[in-house]
């Protein structure tokens, strides 16, 4: 939720009186605290609890049963989705999460945000997702308090790949209801030129799309990227004798970006070339799906040596470990064909000037923006180790070439949320000065 924090924060600074409808944290959420210590005071903020069905069921598997069985869709690390023919539960709880399991959150969302806002509309709705629930929250505002909606899709809705597969009748549930808010809607706004290119085809009677990306902040970053200078942090390993590449994945890991052609491809590099696995270190910070399993990969592939698990971090923490590092890598969809997402950690790693390991398809969403950025990085396809392992020797052959010091400043000032909130102001006030009935 990086993206609307960072543009409450810009559009508060200037002036803009803001509302934020939001949800109430439950413990079982991933909380950083810092983060909200970020949000101006200025800024008037709306929580609605939601109570997930869904959530209460599995607790009550745990309280009665002790055995939470892996949800049809999913699959460890490594392993493959069940094949098992779907029951009427599997319907039923497929039909129960349309558009998602926030549904249940819309009406109570709706009902107190009409009674916060009723005597002083917003000129204007801003809805972002996902969930993609909260476009419907917004649909049923903009027609209660008779104010243009913009929505903003950070992923995918339709097309997303972690979502799994569905059934028929949810596919065709998801694709009217994205049709609805879409045509609703004033203006789209898609996180990726390739999202863009998918939206402009499946709506070509539609003209109101544009791309915002996802960037980073200048005033929670200290670096070359940011500030223009051409220092590289001091305690980067880049340059000291005897000293491992340092690889670093910061963010989280799960479903169809799950790391396990990374274990593989470093399986590979060991049994390639000891000499060049010896002298790299890889470390994943962040969250990731069944990290038990995860690690016990890695340990019956021997790779403690060079792998670390490090969990869940404080935002800051993060940012300090990227700028730490020599090598920042970014785990792409592990799909057949180009992804069209761009994780949103990319674009900090802009702000620590570090060269990339992309994982990912050659032409995709993640390679494109680093073209565009004129940014230095290594590629592989995310599910061929011998790629993956090819990619590592490449960095370790190339690592006294500086690769930070090519980082372009002008080339990123493009991605920083200041500029990037020009571009959302500008959208914010066409769709007030649009005709809208």
């Amino acid at each position: 939720m990086y993206r609307p924090l960072h543009f409450v924060r810009h559009l508060s600074a200037r002036g803009y009186p803001v509302t934020v409808l939001t949800g109430k944290l439950s413990p079982d959420d991933p909380q950083d605290p810092t983060l909200l210590l970020r949000v101006p005071s200025s800024v008037r903020v709306l929580r609605v609890r939601h109570l997930d069905p869904f959530r209460g069921y599995q607790r009550l598997k745990r309280l009665f049963s002790r055995d939470c069985t892996t949800p049809r869709s999913a699959a460890p690390p490594g392993g493959s989705p069940s094949l098992a023919p779907p029951t009427w539960k599997d319907y039923l709880s497929e039909s129960l999460q349309i558009p998602d399991r926030w549904r249940s959150w819309i009406l109570p969302a709706t009902l107190r945000a009409v009674h916060a806002l009723r005597l002083h509309p917003p000129d204007v709705l801003f809805s972002t997702s996902p969930p993609h629930s909260m476009h419907l929250v917004a649909g049923h505002l903009s027609s209660l308090l008779q104010r243009p909606m913009i929505i903003d899709f950070r992923d995918p809705w339709v097309d997303n790949p972690f979502r799994g597969d569905s059934h028929r009748f949810v596919e065709v549930a998801q694709r009217r209801l994205e049709r609805q808010v879409v045509e609703a809607a004033q203006r789209v706004i898609l996180n990726t030129p390739a999202i863009e290119r998918r939206f402009r085809e499946r709506y070509p009677d539609l003209a109101h799309f544009l791309t915002i990306t996802n960037g980073f902040d200048s005033d929670s970053t200290s670096t070359m990227a940011v500030s223009g200078g051409d220092d590289r942090p001091p305690d980067s390993g880049e340059g000291r004798p005897g000293a491992r590449l340092s690889i670093v994945h910061v963010g989280h890991l799960y479903g169809m970006r799950s790391g396990r052609y990374l274990l593989a491809g470093l399986e590979l590099l060991r049994q390639r070339s000891p000499a060049t696995f010896a002298a790299v270190e890889v470390r994943l910070v962040g969250r990731m799906e069944d990290a038990s399993r995860f690690q016990e990969l890695v340990d019956q592939r021997k790779l403690t040596d060079v792998l670390s698990i490090e969990g869940p971090c404080a935002h800051a923490v993060a940012l300090e470990r990227q700028r730490r590092a020599d090598v920042l890598l970014i785990l792409g969809v592990e799909s057949e064909g180009p992804e069209i997402q761009v994780p949103s950690k990319l674009y900090e790693y802009f702000a620590a000037a570090r060269p990339v390991l992309t994982l990912s398809r050659k032409g995709g969403a993640i390679e494109e923006i680093l073209r565009v950025a004129e940014y230095p990085y290594e590629q592989a396809d995310p599910d061929d180790s011998a790629q993956i392992a090819a990619a590592f020797e490449r960095l370790v052959r190339r690592r006294g070439e500086t690769a930070g010091r090519s980082v372009d400043p002008g080339n990123l000032i493009r991605f920083r949320y200041d500029r990037l909130t020009d571009q959302l102001e500008e959208c914010l006030n066409a769709a007030c000065a649009a005709p809208w009935t």
